[in-house]
């Protein structure tokens, strides 16, 4: 008992309010909503943000570098084909984008945040296990940032193309307007 109240009290803090926030965030991505832009961004910035520290803080090149490159393309080749031809609604008005209420994120977070905690955990508890196990670490570092690339590239780029759409639309109806007013 007292091995296990030791290595839970030696968690971060920060660990327990992550797994929270996933946890309401995949719940929240059940339901088809819309949002702003930045809040479809947060947890792609988040575990991105999360790859790139693993990779730098890991102070290593070669293999564990190679384990996050290849890792980082197979995400994004996974976010490009499941985005592909895959259409945004984009509230133009609002600024605001329609996901689409799925389980996936749900799975695909606490998968990530599951690997990446058991993983980190274990080497904290077994250091001799450290280099074997980081090439692992900056694989799933390097999946995750490569999806949520990926992921981010394509909302971006839907909602761009669609915002740019509306203002030279609305502006060719406003002249039509103004011209039938102002003969």
């Amino acid at each position: 008992m007292n091995n296990t109240l030791a290595i839970v009290s030696g968690i971060p803090w920060w660990v327990y309010p992550l797994l929270a926030a996933l946890i309401a965030i995949g719940i929240r991505a059940m339901k088809t909503r819309y949002v702003p832009l930045p809040v479809a961004l947060v947890a792609p910035v988040a575990f991105i943000t999360w790859g790139f520290f693993t990779l730098q803080s890991s102070g290593t090149y070669g293999v564990p570098l190679l384990s996050f490159v290849s890792a980082a393309i197979v995400g994004l080749a996974i976010a490009l084909g499941t985005t592909w031809n895959q259409e945004l609604v984009v509230d133009q008005s609002n600024r605001r984008v329609c996901l689409p209420g799925s389980y996936v994120p749900l799975i695909r977070n606490l998968s990530i945040f599951s690997a990446k905690f058991l993983l980190t955990f274990t080497m904290a508890l077994r250091p001799d296990l450290r280099e074997t196990l980081l090439p692992w670490d900056l694989g799933v570092s390097g999946i995750s940032a490569g999806y949520f690339l990926g992921w981010s590239t394509w909302i971006l780029t839907e909602f761009f193309k669609r915002t740019k759409a509306v203002p030279s639309q609305m502006r060719a109806s406003d002249l039509q307007d103004a011209g039938e007013r102002h003969p």
